[in-house]
């Protein structure tokens, strides 16, 4: 007499695996998908430093390429003065020449496609990014904020925004699809805090959440776990598990 398997006990047993699987995939697709926002963010980092590096070898050190402009009337965090987009559409230039450019969008234009989302889920201002853009052939967008009238290695001199491609129609989100370089007289540095609780910073999905101090740690960490768990701390406790 053989054994085998009844149909019903192959059935069960399929949708057992079936539970299992619908249980664990999504996680497991998440975070293959984090792990590539991962390498691509490190890429464009790296391809940054070296436009960085060419520019400064051509051209000179950045504080040396930015003029006087007219004022915004505006200042930062520090209190140095916000300039106009002059010297910022003259640096994208500068950093076109380095990239694989298939676009180039002046400011005022809406290069970016899609509103944009601070990582607690509030839009981020009106959601409409407006900066000086640079398409690059891989879909990568990276917009060109402000510039300073001090610029050296203590205070930036220009900001970079990096909106990677995702599969959301309708929005980019920061600290998931957008990224923060800070960019110096001669270095560029990931936007975020290195020390204390990365919930003490603006990297978090709790209420005061921007997204914008995130860059650093996924450089850094290369991990996008501040987004399962809110626990983490630099040089402490960098992973949720």
């Amino acid at each position: 007499m053989k054994k085998a398997f009844t149909l019903a006990e192959v059935l069960i047993t399929l949708g057992i695996i079936g539970v299992i699987a619908s249980m664990t995939l999504p996680a497991l697709i998440q975070k293959n998908n984090e792990k590539q926002i991962v390498v691509k963010l490190k890429k464009v980092y790296s391809m940054l430093q070296q436009a960085q590096l060419n520019i400064t070898n051509e051209y000179g050190p950045l504080d040396s390429l930015i003029t006087s402009n007219t004022s915004t009337g505006e200042v930062d965090e520090n209190g140095d003065t916000i300039l106009d987009y002059t010297n910022t559409e003259y640096l994208k230039s500068l950093f076109a020449k380095q990239l694989k450019v298939i676009k180039s969008c002046d400011a005022g234009v809406n290069c970016l496609g899609k509103l944009v989302y601070k990582l607690n889920g509030v839009k981020h201002g009106t959601g409409v990014y407006k900066d000086p853009t640079l398409i690059l052939a891989d879909g990568t967008r990276l917009f060109f904020g402000w510039t300073y009238s001090s610029c050296s290695n203590t205070q930036e001199c220009l900001e970079v925004g990096i909106a990677l491609p995702n599969s959301t129609k309708d929005r980019y989100v920061l600290g998931k699809d957008i990224f923060y370089f800070d960019v110096y007289k001669d270095k560029i540095v990931p936007e975020g805090n290195t020390k204390g609780k990365l919930s003490d910073s603006n990297c978090k999905t709790s209420s005061g959440g921007t997204g914008r101090s995130c860059t650093a740690w996924v450089i850094i960490n290369e991990n996008m776990d501040y987004l399962h768990c809110d626990d983490l701390e630099w040089d402490k406790k960098t992973k949720c598990k």
